[in-house]
């Protein structure tokens, strides 16, 4: 959904992330990057018990060292139009 401006500021839009585990937690929703590198985690996350438990004892204190000012408009889009904050209406 980035416009091609966007999608070549590969510095701010694009994170390595592990593919078992944080990237696709991310892309679905599950987890998000809160403001100062934070790891957010979907109150529907307890509604999967393996989902739920891999956060836990993998992500739950951890930080997202990649986090910066200059990237805080990708982490914020991706909360409001891919984290699950809430059930679907």
């Amino acid at each position: 959904m980035c416009d091609d401006g966007e999608k070549r500021d590969l510095a701010n839009i694009a994170m390595l992330a592990c593919t078992f585990g944080c990237d696709v937690l991310y892309e679905h929703g599950y987890i998000a990057v809160a403001p100062h590198g934070e790891i957010q985690v979907s109150p529907l996350a307890k509604d999967l018990p393996a989902v739920a438990q891999h956060i836990e004892n993998w992500l739950a204190t951890r930080k997202v060292t990649w986090w910066n000012e200059d990237r805080e408009k990708a982490y914020q889009w991706h909360h409001t139009h891919t984290f699950k904050n809430s059930p679907p209406a």
